[in-house]
């Protein structure tokens, strides 16, 4: 039974490493780790609401619905419709084993990194109904300065 036991927490622990770094950027974290499985670096970047995904920045707004006809502003500038963006984001949405995966089912929106990194702010109306969301973008650039001295590429995400 104890050798059961020592050789179900040896498994375990390959699987569930504990991060190799974390940083903390104003509100964005960086982590990474070495994955115990097939010994390569994973990371993650992330703030509350929000995550990096390659190219893009996954934005989460709550309850499921239908983001289909969400809007944002940048540093309260002109309101544009995700749609305006959405061919730049929709590689973030393939998936090789799944397909095309539909975020705006998900009521998330995922808007392109590089037209976000010198914004402070982000409002986010996710449909005409209901109301908008503020996410503050402040650090993503140093924060993604970080992951990538850390020898995060967009693989490991």
């Amino acid at each position: 039974m104890i050798l059961v036991t020592a050789i179900g927490l040896a498994v375990l622990s390959l699987h569930s490493t504990p991060p190799l770094h974390s940083l903390k950027v104003e509100q964005w974290i960086v982590q990474t780790r070495i994955d115990g499985f097939n010994g390569k670096l994973t990371c993650r970047l992330g703030a509350p609401g929000m995550a990096y995904r390659p190219g893009v920045i996954v934005f989460r707004l709550g309850r499921f619905g239908d983001t289909a006809a969400a809007e944002f502003r940048l540093d309260s500038g002109s309101a544009m419709s995700v749609r305006t963006v959405d061919d730049e984001a929709a590689s973030a949405r393939f998936h090789a084993s799944l397909g095309e995966i539909d975020f705006r089912s998900w009521n998330v929106v995922a808007l392109p990194l590089e037209s976000l990194v010198k914004a402070e702010r982000i409002d986010i109306r996710p449909s005409p109904t209901r109301s908008a969301r503020s996410f503050k973008l402040s650090g993503l650039s140093r924060a993604m300065d970080a992951a990538h001295n850390l020898g995060c590429k967009d693989e490991n995400f």
